[in-house]
């Protein structure tokens, strides 16, 4: 399995405190170890698209068979906009 973090979600991850992003990288770790987190498939204009849930902050993905592309790393106010 491969990820692929394009240059905008990098750069919001770098954006968030040190402990947010800490955080937000262990919940990404714990999901793709052993698939327990909050993930959830998109409607609408985001339809082709997942959300995992990390406390109040959502990562949205694409997931391939063999690869995963985190698109953002936003918080859930401003993650669907």
């Amino acid at each position: 399995m491969r990820f692929i973090w394009p240059d905008s979600a990098r750069s919001e991850l770098r954006a968030l405190d040190r402990e947010t992003a800490s955080r937000i990288l262990r919940g990404l770790t714990e999901y793709f170890e052993s698939g327990k987190g909050d993930l959830k498939a998109l409607a609408g204009e985001w339809q082709r698209y997942f959300r995992l849930r990390i406390g109040d902050y959502r990562i949205i993905m694409a997931i391939a068979p063999e690869e995963i592309t985190l698109m953002r790393v936003r918080h859930r106010s401003e993650a669907y906009r």
